[in-house]
This record gives structure tokens, C-alpha cells and sequence, in this order.
């Protein structure tokens, strides 16, 4: 029984692989936000403040 428990908190501790995955992203979405920022100097403005490159998928 002692092993078990131990061997068991030992599984939690280690990091799955699985849940270390990166994060989905949106490719079309991206190039849409690009794509309004050049056509749009107000794009630009509604999201300068808040955007940042982790926001990319390839950051």
C-alpha cells in the first residue's frame, strides 16, 4: 500500500508531456489582425496597448 501511495504522488510531481503541449492557435486569425493593423492605422491603436508577440503562435 505504501508503495503504491508513493509511486503515485511520484506521478503527480513528474510533468506529463501531454499537458505541457503548446497551446492552440489560429493561423487565418492572426494573419487577419496583421492584415487589418497595415490596412488600418486605428486597428493598430484598439490593440497596441494590449497585444503582445506571446499572442502568435510562433512567439
Amino acid at each position: 500500500m505504501e508503495t503504491n501511495l508513493t509511486s503515485r504522488v511520484a506521478q503527480l510531481r513528474e510533468p506529463n508531456p501531454e499537458l505541457l503541449r503548446t497551446p492552440p492557435y489560429n493561423t487565418e486569425a492572426e494573419q487577419a489582425l496583421l492584415g487589418a493593423i497595415l490596412i488600418s492605422n486605428t486597428a493598430y491603436y484598439r490593440v497596441c496597448e494590449f497585444l503582445q508577440p506571446e499572442h502568435f503562435g510562433n512567439a
